[in-house]
């Protein structure tokens, strides 16, 4: 049986997909509007030099994240969650 077929024969594998994009959508969303070129991420020292929390609302996860899709896509970072939620 093909890929196509068994994906088509469960909704609920879409469904799942589809839950899982709009969630990483939101939290990219969130994570690139919380940026902050002050956080530490692993491609810069930012925070880390001074002992300070990290200000994004994601977190160290979302500080790299906003970080890898800026250094990325640059300011079409800011358009990429809105395309993954739709």
């Amino acid at each position: 049986m093909s890929r196509r077929k068994r994906t088509k024969s469960n909704p609920r594998s879409r469904e799942i997909g589809g839950l899982l994009l709009i969630t990483l959508g939101a939290c990219a969303l969130l994570a690139v509007l919380s940026y902050n070129g002050a956080d530490a991420t692993w491609f810069g020292q930012g925070a880390a030099e001074r002992d300070e929390p990290v200000g994004n609302i994601i977190g160290v996860v979302g500080a790299n994240f906003a970080e890898l899709l800026l250094v990325l896509f640059g300011v079409g970072a800011f358009v990429l969650p809105f395309v993954s939620i739709v």
